[in-house]
This record gives C-alpha cells, sequence and structure tokens, in this order.
C-alpha cells in the first residue's frame, strides 16, 4: 500500500467479504526503520523492517502488490546468491511492542514457510 508517495509492507491476516459484500483484507503492519518512533539498536539494517501490533481492515483494492519479508538467516543466503540480485528482500527479527522493541520470528507468521 502507498501512503504519500510512499511503500508500507503489512502481514495479510485474513481475506474476507463485509455485509456490503466488499472484498476486504486484514492487515497487521510492519515498520521501517524512519517509522518506529523508538530509539533503535545500533545494528539495524536499512533493509530490516519491525512487527508491530498495529492492525487495521482495509478494502483489498488497497494492495498492490507482494513483499518478500525474510528471516535474518534466509537473508544473509539471499545475499549470497547472485541469482536474485534484482530482488529485493526485507528482513525481520524484532517487534515493536508498546514502544519497546522485542526479539521477533518471523517464521512463525503463517504462511512463511508457503
Amino acid at each position: 500500500m502507498s501512503e504519500e508517495m510512499k511503500r508500507l509492507i503489512a502481514y495479510v491476516e485474513d481475506l474476507y467479504e463485509d455485509t456490503n459484500s466488499c472484498n476486504m483484507v486484514k492487515v497487521q503492519w510492519f515498520d521501517k526503520v524512519d517509522e518506529v518512533g523508538v530509539p533503535l539498536p545500533m545494528d539495524f539494517d536499512d533493509r530490516e523492517i519491525f512487527f508491530s501490533l498495529g492492525r487495521q481492515d482495509l478494502n483489498v483494492e488497497c494492495i498492490d502488490g507482494l513483499a518478500a519479508v525474510l528471516s535474518v538467516q534466509h537473508y544473509e543466503k539471499f545475499k549470497g546468491d547472485t541469482r536474485y540480485n534484482l530482488w529485493q528482500p526485507y528482513f525481520c527479527c524484532r517487534q515493536i511492542d508498546n514502544g519497546d522493541i522485542k526479539p521477533f520470528d518471523v517464521t512463525q507468521l503463517q504462511g512463511y514457510w508457503s
């Protein structure tokens, strides 16, 4: 989804039809480094995104594409493989929880291994 010419990234939790027969999507947001709003650890990377507790229901038309979000281990493996140099995934290993940065295992999200 784009906001002010900036791409936003979310995890799709559910697709459904509302009472007005509109196709909807329930998402949970990822925050980019410049959106976090809390002091960042010194070891962050510009491709790192942070899983947030923010959820929202949107019209499915707001989704304009796919983004790949990898674990740190898979991201490091990806960076070493030159066959995919045009592909630019993000990685996630932390979440923002009530203003605190905590460890997060993105591989536990439903659909990661698919």
